[in-house]
């Protein structure tokens, strides 16, 4: 960007965001006091998905938050309290809903177990150079640091896509923006709808202020000629339009009303989408979310809220934030304007997020810029030119215009160091930055150039096989493709953020195990990694007769899922000992289980012999209907000859006339 020193920050509109801040800063009411004074407030409910049943609780994040959605909603019909028609937004990814609230449903939901915080859904303004040149980001250009590959999402007041800056790189469009009669909310999403994805979603809304997430993006990634450009000149853009129209004199103040401010929610919905848009399998790899907005003055972390009752629980923008992290994606976010010395504006003052502060045209503290230990980085804020509406250029000044240069930066890195972390290149943006020193304490101005020193330090990798009989035995590892190497060696002059594949050779026998290839992200410097060759042995089962074997005899160890035929050898197995099972064909008696142990680099042999099932002689039965026996068989003849024999030793035996009539008498 090109620093224009003759124009400064639009001194009206910074001073009444100036008072806004102050007057967002005073003591918070309660919810309940909110609502007792207002008639209902509007709130982000989060829920635990933890209660759901185990089949919905394996389900992905899209699943369980819409069960959990409605699994809330069922247990306060079951209260008597319908909530659904104050609904204002479901999230897709997050077990959570935005809800306009009475005083009967907050009291529900307070005292429902299910819900683990509520926050007030706040909204937030935007917050409106030393620029390209003063971070070296063109030098980091000539070594291939353009941010080609990979995007930044700009969660603002929308796009113009059509601006020769961006010159076709919007990658993706949408737009959250929300509905509220109560709080005269209304959505600036095409057709006024609260949601829209795809193309056209993006565009920069029809209100004053509306200029801003253009000139924003063009910050961060646009390009008109080596004079006038974003810090990742060939990074991708997704434009995401979060603002909402407010017409309340109360909010806007006299003579700007309507504005325009963003939702927590609507920011919240916005960062679930770049999640998913990260993980989605459609070429669009997000480096960092840039969002240049804020409310409010916090001289701590906002990580977590103080529930009644219950205990302190990460708000929902920290777990989407977290989520991001976790993938690789940098969620940078403008400190404020206020003028703070001890204070960051929400959602700034997020730990995991990277709250970035304004430099002037004399590389020290511009005397807008919100400042605190909560701080990461500094960034030119003052006279940035950038793009504007109507396919123009204009120059704003704030921290809002020092976030996107972080988030370009994090782009541009991430061409160079595909495998780096957001810590590794928060902390390589740190160590190498200029200090400036104007307010205590001292934070860095981001220097790309030495960031890119920070991270391109040499690094080398040692591989130690173990155990020292495998290494006796051959066992040795390389690099893709490379030469072989024996355990302990070490590979100079790697390239420091790189992923490497290692593989391991496959020794000859029956004794060992070889590590299947892994991937490991080379830091800068040494790199030491400990990997085991498994002693394995192998195992045979004969089983017989032949017959058994054709009719479908098969064993396998207990636990295990595969059956063999027999006198297959299963190779690979740990010594130890094992359980053998066998399977019953029809026809045939099993094996019982048995025991067996497998020793390394042999091959344990065992056996199982089937028995075949013997059928009962037809004649007995024959027999034992033909003399009146019926059921009883040949065992109850058996009884009624011992009983006849013993009456005829009594001297009451007449022979069979004479039993049978004895017999009846009874």
């Amino acid at each position: 960007m090109m620093k224009q020193s003759t124009v400064k920050c639009l001194f009206g509109l910074c001073l009444f965001w100036l008072l806004l801040a102050v007057a967002q800063a005073a003591p918070s009411q309660t919810l309940s006091e909110r609502v007792q004074q207002q008639g209902s407030v509007r709130a982000i409910v989060q829920l635990d998905d933890a209660v759901l049943a185990t089949p919905l609780a394996q389900q992905g994040p899209g699943a369980r938050a819409a069960a959990a959605q409605q699994q809330l909603l069922q247990r306060l019909a079951e209260r008597g309290v319908l909530a659904t028609d104050k609904i204002q937004r479901r999230f897709q990814r997050s077990p959570a809903l935005v809800m306009q609230l009475d005083a009967q449903t907050l009291t529900a939901l307070q005292a429902e177990p299910m819900v683990r915080g509520i926050f007030e859904d706040r909204l937030s303004r935007p917050l409106l150079g030393e620029s390209v040149p003063l971070i070296q980001a063109n030098l980091l250009w000539a070594e291939g640091g353009t941010g080609s590959g990979w995007a930044v999402a700009v969660l603002d007041t929308g796009v113009e896509v059509s601006h020769p800056f961006f010159q076709d790189r919007v990658v993706a469009e949408a737009c959250f923006s929300s509905n509220d009669e109560v709080e005269k909310a209304s959505s600036l999403c095409p057709d006024g709808v609260p949601t829209l994805i795809g193309d056209g979603a993006g565009g920069a809304c029809g209100l004053p202020d509306c200029d801003h997430g253009t000139h924003v993006a063009g910050i961060a990634m646009g390009y008109k000629d080596e004079t006038l450009a974003g810090v990742a000149k060939e990074a991708g853009l997704i434009a995401i339009q979060v603002f909402s129209e407010i017409d309340d004199v109360d909010f806007c103040g006299v003579g700007t009303t309507p504005c325009v401010a963003s939702y927590d929610s609507d920011q919240l919905a916005a960062l679930e989408h770049v999640l998913t848009l990260h993980q989605a399998d459609n070429g669009i790899q997000v480096a960092a979310v840039n969002m240049s907005l804020g409310w409010g003055e916090y001289a701590l972390a906002c990580d977590t809220v103080e529930v009644p009752g219950k205990e302190s629980t990460d708000t929902p923008s920290k777990e989407a934030i977290d989520a991001l992290v976790a993938e690789g994606v940098a969620t940078v976010i403008s400190s404020g304007n206020a003028g703070y010395n001890d204070a960051v504006s929400a959602p700034a003052c997020i730990s995991t997020a990277v709250a970035v502060g304004a430099t002037n045209d004399s590389d020290t503290l511009a005397t807008f810029s919100n400042h605190s230990e909560l701080v990461d980085l500094l960034a030119p804020g003052v006279s940035i030119e950038s793009a504007g509406l109507g396919g123009g250029y204009v120059v704003k000044s704030g921290t809002s215009m020092s976030a996107p240069h972080v988030a370009g930066a994090f782009a541009a890195l991430r061409s160079l160091y595909p495998g780096a972390g957001v810590d590794e290149l928060l902390n390589a943006l740190k160590i190498s930055g200029q200090p400036v020193a104007t307010r205590t304490p001292e934070k860095p101005r981001i220097d790309l150039w030495g960031a890119h020193e920070a991270l391109s330090v040499p690094a080398s990798l040692q591989v130690d096989l173990v155990p020292q009989a495998a290494v006796d035995a051959g066992a040795q590892w390389r690099l893709e493709g490379g030469a072989w190497q024996q355990s302990g060696a070490v590979i100079e002059g790697l390239k420091s953020f790189q992923s490497v594949t290692v593989e391991f050779s496959v020794l000859d026998g029956a004794a060992w195990r070889s590590p299947a290839a892994l991937t490991q992200t080379l830091a800068a410097g040494s790199n030491t990694i400990t990997v085991e060759y498994a002693p394995v042995g192998s195992l045979r089962v004969d089983l017989s007769p032949l017959d058994a074997v054709e009719a479908g005899a098969k064993w396998r160890r207990t636990g295990q899922s595969v059956w063999r035929a027999s006198g297959e050898t299963e190779s690979g197995v740990s010594p130890g000992s094992y359980v053998l099972e066998f399977t019953t064909p029809e026809g045939w008696y099993r094996p019982q289980t048995q025991s067996v142990t497998v020793v390394q680099g042999e091959v344990t042999v065992s056996s199982g012999t089937y028995t075949v099932v013997q059928s009962t002689p037809t004649s007995t039965t024959t027999t034992s209907s033909s003399s009146g026996g019926g059921a009883l068989g040949g065992y109850g003849l058996l009884l009624l000859f011992a009983l006849a024999l013993w009456r005829v030793k009594r001297g009451e035996g007449r022979g069979t006339r004479d039993y049978r009539g004895k017999q009846e008498d009874c």
